[in-house]
């Protein structure tokens, strides 16, 4: 099925993407183990700066993977004839933090990006690494927030019309509440195994991870 691929490849690009991207960001300037100071003297270094850049790229372009997933997730939940309210609440969710994801991507590496433009003359002023915390905390507190709605919706329509197993809801429910508390990365790392895992559910298992459970009524034929 054309949906059940959309998951898969959704859920897996989301993870890996992010993941690589985050990685990039966090290991220069928008880490917060370091001084201004400290984050602008490694920005003035070409290298550095370009792994900003390919850092903000990857999650920008994990951000689009993620309305894949979602768009397969809305396909699922209407096939099972979730509730409209549920698919509307995850639809827009989903999409509110695919933005936070780019909006936070774009300001972690606006620094980086003003250097390569020309538009922040060498060397660079600390102060303009304080755009950088302003994203990854766009990332962290809305987004997650944002994400921690969309994965308690899906579990909570995954329990009213097992559109998937229900571990994956009890999971999803998990995962949800500890997003509630995402101020710093380590939270976060939990909704990207979450969205892999369904991805690799529904590779491995094809349409029996989309079945209803083995005690649900089938409809006649």
């Amino acid at each position: 099925m054309l949906n059940d691929r959309t998951i898969t490849i959704g859920a897996i690009g989301f993870a890996a993407l992010t993941l690589a991207g985050i990685l990039l960001l966090l290991d220069g300037v928008a880490g917060g183990d370091t001084t201004n100071a400290e984050a602008a003297e490694w920005l003035g270094d070409s290298a550095n700066r370009t792994q900003v850049l390919v850092g903000a790229y990857l999650m920008c372009a994990g951000a689009i993977a993620f309305l894949v997933f979602v768009a397969g997730i809305i396909g699922r939940l209407r096939a099972a004839e979730a509730p409209p309210a549920f698919t509307e609440v995850a639809r827009l969710s989903g999409a509110a933090f695919s933005i936070c994801q780019l909006v936070g991507a774009i300001a972690m590496a606006g620094a980086a990006y003003a250097v390569t433009a020309g538009n922040e003359p060498e060397p660079i002023d600390p102060g303009a690494l304080r755009v950088t915390t302003l994203g990854l905390a766009v990332w962290l507190v809305p987004g997650m927030l944002s994400a921690s709605a969309f994965v308690a919706t899906v579990s909570v329509s995954i329990f009213a019309k097992k559109a998937f197993p229900t571990w994956i809801g009890l999971t999803g429910m998990l995962c949800a509440l500890v997003l509630l508390a995402a101020i710093t990365f380590l939270p976060a790392v939990l909704l990207l195994l979450w969205v892999a895992c369904v991805g690799l559910v529904v590779l491995v298992r094809g349409e029996a991870a989309l079945r209803l459970d083995p005690g649900a009524a089938h409809p006649s034929a």
